[in-house]
């Protein structure tokens, strides 16, 4: 079994469970995965497990438009997570 911890930041941070926490104070939500899996499979993991936590996640939209990045770089959605680790989940953002 694969566990991804995946950090939620901006508009994904009103998704979280309440008293699910990782490092300084960021609220993730964790991933368990069968096999390796790409970034772009990541995606639909990710809105099935928000849409089963009962946090009224239902914007597939918002995980297709954002960035998933680990501690050294933005990931392509080829890229194939095959061991533990820890994501971050990057929302669209605007303003200047």
């Amino acid at each position: 079994m694969i566990r991804v911890h995946v950090k939620l930041f901006g508009a994904f941070r009103k998704f979280a469970v309440p008293g699910v926490q990782a490092e300084e104070q960021t609220q993730a939500i964790i991933l368990e995965l069968a096999q390796p899996t790409a970034v772009n499979e990541l995606r639909e993991h990710l809105a099935l497990k928000l849409a089963s936590l009962g946090t009224g996640f239902n914007d597939r939209g918002l995980i297709a438009e954002s960035a998933f990045a680990d501690e050294n770089s933005v990931l392509e959605d080829q890229t194939v997570i095959s061991g533990d680790t820890v994501l971050a989940i990057l929302p669209p953002v605007c303003g200047g």
